[in-house]
């Protein structure tokens, strides 16, 4: 299990990293942007490198959320129990959208 200190402070640290990278933005995010309020889940799929991040990037940026990707370290020993704390902290801030990376 991952306590509730260290996934705040994942959380914070890829918010800070999000913010300074440089972002381009693209067509496509006004096609995005009007599907964020339907019920609906919004797939973006394409070939690696593509530029799917960083149109969630700019999506986070606009609109805020919560970005966690499970490929850090700092996650090793996440279990099921831990989505209950991400939850926690989703309604704590106030987010409507939160992003989830599982590879």
């Amino acid at each position: 299990m991952i306590s509730r200190d260290v996934l705040e402070d994942v959380i914070a640290w890829w918010r800070d990293e999000i913010n300074r990278e440089k972002i381009i933005e693209r067509e496509i995010l006004v096609d995005v942007e009007k599907t964020l309020d339907m019920e609906e889940v919004t797939v973006i799929r394409g070939v690696r490198r593509a530029g799917k991040t960083f149109i969630l990037y700019s999506l986070l940026r606009k609109h805020g959320g919560i970005y966690i990707n499970f490929e850090d370290e700092r996650l090793a020993g996440f279990s099921v129990e831990d989505f209950e704390k991400i939850t926690d902290i989703i309604k704590a801030e106030g987010v409507h959208y939160a992003e989830l990376l599982l590879f």
